[in-house]
C-alpha cells in the first residue's frame, strides 16, 4: 500500500510541476523538444546577430535560429540571455548556437524575405515577395505600381502553443499617396514560413524596435500625434499585440508625452546627417552603411555632402514649406557605384522637397504629396578639447590646399590648459591658444629640432602648416571634422578625428597584411601572389598600399569593429595582364567592418558584397 502511495504522489508532483512549468513558460510547448546548443557564444562588443550568424554558420539569414534557441533555452536555464528585440544585445550575454542543420530548417531571412503575406492592396489579397519585394499594377497595363516591401525589422519568439512565431514589418505603397505599415504574423507550417495574421499600424509611421516578449508582440513606433500633418509624424506610443487564432489583437497602447512641436531645434546652423530616404522605386532604404551625408541650411543657402560629391545652392521656406533651387555639384566618382546610386537619389530626392518639420531632434522633408522622402537627424559636433584632431588638408602658402604628405602625419590636441600640441609630421610642436566663441587664435609654436628626409617634401609640409594655424582667426566644427580659417574667411586647414588608442586596440597596427581571397554571394577570387596586394595600417590613422606594380597612400579610421579606408593616392604604372591592382584598390574602398578568423584579418565590404580575407606577412 505504501508502495502505491508513493507512485501516486511522484505522479500528481510530476502532474503540478508540468503544470507549472506551462504557466511559467507561456511562449514553449511542453512537448516540444528541449534545444540542443551546438555551441554556446558570449556576445562581444560591436556584434550584432547576422554578423555571429556569418560567422558560425558562413549565412547571415540564419540568425533568426540563434534568437529562437537562445529564448527556449533561457526560459529552462537563465544563464541563457533572451532575446527580445534581435537589434538590441548586450556584451556578456549568452547565446545558444543551434547546429547548422536545425538552423536551416525553420525560420530564415531568405525564407521570410521570399514568402506570402497578406494584403488588403493586392488583387488577390496576397503578394508573394521576391528577396523581400512585391510589386503589381494598380490595374492591368498600368506603370503605376502597387510595392509591397519586407522591412529588415523583425523579431522571433513563440506562440503561445510552443510554435516559433515571426514578427513582421510590411510596407505598402498603393501608388498614390500614402505608405502603409502592417505588422505581421508569421509560424511555420511545414518547415514554411506562413503569414496567418496582419494588422495596420498606420501611415508614414516611423518603427524604432519591434520586439517579442513572451506570447505579445511589442511595437513602439512615432506616429500621428493630434496636430500633427500625415508627412511629420512626432507622437511615440507603445503597442502590444496577441496573436489569437488567426488575428493579431491590440492588447494595450501606451502614448508617451505630447507631440513635439517643429521649432525644438532651428533648421538653419544646424548641420544634419541623412538617415533614410525614398527612392525612385517607391522604397524606403537606410544609408548605406559606412557612407555619411549631410545638409546645412545657412542664409538662404544649403550646402553638404552628398555622400561622393559636395553639393550646393539656394533655398527658400516659409513657415513649415520648404523648396530648393538649382543644385550645383562637384563631378567626383566614387566606388562603390552603390554610394553613386545613393547620391543620384537623394540629390533627386531634394528636387520633389516641399515641406519640412522637426521634431525630436530629427528633420522629416516631404513632397507635395505629403510622402517623407527624406529624414535626419543632429550630427553632434564633437569637442574641440581632449579629442586628437589629424590634418588631412592644408593652405601651403602659394595659393594652393593640398593634402598631407602620405608617411608624414600631422596631428592636434587642444587641452583646456590652453596649449595645443602634436606632430607637425617630422617634429613634435606646442603652441597657445585662445578661444571665445568660434574665433581663435594661436601664438608662435615651439617645435622639436629634428630634421627630415623622408617623404620628400615634408619639413616645406610642416613649415607650411605651422605658418598657416598661425594665421588662424576662426575654427568651426561640423561632426567630425574641423575646420580653421583666417581673417579673409579662407580655409587654412582641416581636421578629422583619429583614435588612435582604438586603432592600436583593434589589432590591425603594426604588421602588413596580405591579400589571400575575397569572398562574394557568388564566387571566391583567390590572390595567386598575395605579397604583390599589402596594406600597412600605420599608427597615426594612415596606410601604405601595395597593389601589385603600383603603391598608393591613404587614410583610415575604426570604431569598435567598424573601419573606413580612403585611398587617396596611386602610382599609375601599367600593371600586367590580370592583375587585381584596381580591384584591390576599389575593394579597400568599400571596407565597413573588420574582425578576426584566427590570425587572419577579415574585413567585409559595404552592401554585403563581400568578404576579404587577409594573412600577416612573414
Amino acid at each position: 500500500m505504501k508502495r502505491s502511495i508513493k507512485v501516486i504522489g511522484k505522479l500528481i508532483t510530476g502532474m503540478v510541476a508540468l503544470t507549472l512549468l506551462a504557466l511559467i513558460l507561456p511562449g514553449l510547448s511542453v512537448a516540444q523538444e528541449p534545444v540542443e546548443c551546438e555551441s554556446d557564444y558570449t556576445v562581444q562588443s560591436g556584434d550584432w546577430l547576422a554578423k555571429i550568424a556569418e560567422q558560425h554558420y558562413g549565412d547571415y539569414s540564419l540568425y533568426p535560429a540563434i534568437v529562437l534557441a537562445t529564448n527556449a533555452r533561457s526560459a529552462l536555464d537563465s544563464s541563457y540571455a533572451t532575446i527580445a528585440d534581435p537589434w538590441q544585445l548586450e556584451p556578456g550575454w549568452k547565446l545558444c548556437l543551434p547546429s547548422v542543420q536545425t538552423a536551416q530548417s525553420g525560420f530564415t531571412v531568405d525564407a521570410l524575405k521570399n514568402a506570402e503575406y497578406l494584403s488588403e492592396w493586392t488583387a488577390s489579397g496576397k503578394a508573394l515577395l521576391t528577396d523581400g519585394e512585391y510589386r503589381e499594377s494598380i490595374v492591368p497595363g498600368s506603370a503605376t505600381k502597387i510595392v509591397v516591401i519586407l522591412s529588415d525589422r523583425m523579431a522571433f519568439g513563440y506562440t503561445s502553443d510552443g510554435q516559433p512565431l515571426a514578427a513582421t514589418i510590411l510596407i505598402t505603397d498603393p501608388g498614390g499617396s500614402g505608405t502603409f505599415y502592417y505588422l505581421s504574423a508569421v509560424i511555420e507550417q511545414d518547415g514554411q514560413p506562413v503569414n496567418i495574421a496582419a494588422t495596420l499600424l498606420g501611415d508614414r509611421i516611423r518603427i524604432n524596435s519591434l520586439a517579442v516578449k513572451g506570447d505579445e508582440i511589442v511595437v513602439d513606433m512615432v506616429t500621428q500625434g493630434p496636430d500633427d500633418p500625415l508627412c511629420c509624424p512626432t507622437q511615440r506610443v507603445v503597442q502590444k499585440y496577441a496573436l489569437q487564432g488567426e488575428q493579431l489583437m491590440q492588447t494595450s497602447s501606451q502614448v508617451f508625452g505630447e507631440a513635439e512641436t517643429a521649432a525644438a531645434i532651428p533648421l538653419e546652423g544646424t548641420l544634419w546627417k541623412l538617415d533614410g530616404y525614398l527612392n525612385s522605386q517607391g522604397e524606403w532604404v537606410s544609408v548605406l552603411p559606412g557612407t555619411e551625408v549631410t545638409v546645412k541650411f545657412d542664409a538662404g543657402q544649403v550646402g553638404g555632402s552628398a555622400g561622393c560629391n559636395s553639393y550646393f545652392g539656394p533655398y527658400e521656406r516659409s513657415d513649415n514649406s520648404l523648396t530648393f533651387g538649382v543644385i550645383g555639384v562637384t563631378e567626383t566618382y566614387c566606388v562603390p557605384e552603390a554610394l553613386m546610386d545613393q547620391e543620384g537619389a537623394y540629390l533627386a530626392a531634394l528636387e520633389s522637397v516641399a515641406s519640412y518639420q522637426i521634431a525630436d531632434s530629427e528633420l522629416w522633408v516631404a513632397n507635395a504629396e505629403g510622402e517623407t522622402v527624406l529624414t535626419f537627424s543632429v550630427l553632434e559636433p564633437a569637442p574641440l578639447t581632449g579629442t586628437t584632431w589629424r590634418l588631412n588638408g592644408y593652405n601651403d602658402g602659394k595659393g594652393g590646399f593640398v593634402s598631407v604628405l602620405s608617411g608624414a602625419e600631422i596631428t592636434a590636441v587642444f587641452g583646456d590648459d590652453g596649449k595645443v600640441t602634436g606632430s607637425a609630421g617630422c617634429n613634435d610642436y606646442t603652441a597657445s591658444y585662445a578661444v571665445e566663441d568660434n574665433a581663435i587664435t594661436f601664438g608662435p609654436a615651439a617645435t622639436t629640432r629634428k630634421m627630415c628626409s623622408e617623404p620628400e617634401g615634408i619639413m616645406e609640409q610642416e613649415s607650411a602648416y605651422l605658418a598657416a594655424i598661425e594665421s588662424t582667426t576662426a575654427f568651426q566644427i561640423e561632426g567630425d571634422e574641423l575646420t580653421l580659417t583666417n581673417a579673409d574667411g579662407v580655409r587654412v586647414a582641416t581636421f578629422a578625428i583619429f583614435d588612435a588608442e582604438a586603432a592600436a586596440a583593434s589589432g590591425i597596427v603594426g604588421m602588413v597584411w596580405q591579400w589571400v581571397s575575397t569572398q562574394t554571394p557568388t564566387e571566391k577570387i583567390t590572390v595567386d601572389d598575395p605579397d604583390k596586394y599589402t596594406i600597412e595600417f600605420l599608427p597615426g590613422g594612415q596606410v601604405n598600399v601595395q597593389a601589385d606594380c603600383n603603391v598608393a597612400g591613404g587614410t583610415y579610421t575604426t570604431s569598435d569593429s567598424h573601419i573606413k579606408i580612403t585611398i587617396t593616392t596611386t602610382t599609375l604604372a601599367a600593371c600586367p595582364p590580370g592583375s587585381l591592382g584596381d580591384q584591390f584598390i576599389k575593394e579597400l574602398n568599400e571596407a565597413v567592418i573588420f574582425l578576426f578568423e584566427g590570425n587572419d584579418l577579415l574585413i567585409d565590404r559595404i552592401y554585403d558584397s563581400g568578404t576579404m580575407r587577409f594573412a600577416q606577412a612573414e
